[in-house]
């Protein structure tokens, strides 16, 4: 994976890295967990409400695939933790939703994203291999790392 490696930075305590797998860009935690950046969002659970009677989950922020399901722990994070991991990575607080999505976090304008297209820069023909495998994740992130 250090190869694929175009982006890092620790938040609360937590290393993250965004790298390109054979299926798109993903972060990952050196905590454990990683998931497709593009169906992901940080979303805070309280387990009373939204895990009922499910022991696995403690009140906090997590990183989760579409809406509920848990990728990352993020534990420890204060909500400004969670900003912050939301604006470096371009990755939507699932609370934000509701609100203009101009208004949201948006991969294509993030820190990540930048690290992506020099990534994409120095690594052509291995980003274009990729790239032919799928973009169902995060459409486009090809197209516009080149652009």
């Amino acid at each position: 994976m250090r190869n694929e490696i175009f982006h890092t930075a620790t938040i609360g305590g937590i290393e993250f890295a965004g790298w390109v797998s054979f299926n798109g860009p993903r972060i990952s935690s050196n905590a454990g967990g990683s998931v497709n950046l593009g169906p992901c969002c940080i979303q805070h659970f309280v387990p009373a409400n939204d895990h009922p009677g499910d022991s696995h989950y403690i009140e906090g922020w997590y990183v989760v695939k579409y809406t509920s399901e848990v990728k990352i722990s993020l534990r420890g994070f204060s909500e400004a933790d969670a900003r912050q991991l939301s604006t470096e990575f371009g990755i939507p607080m699932r609370r934000d939703w509701s609100v203009h999505s101009s208004d949201r976090a948006d991969f294509f304008e993030s820190h990540a994203f930048e690290g992506l297209r020099l990534w994409v820069r120095d690594h052509p023909r291995k980003a274009k291999q990729i790239m032919k495998n799928t973009q169902e994740y995060l459409p486009g992130w090809y197209e516009r790392a080149i652009s």
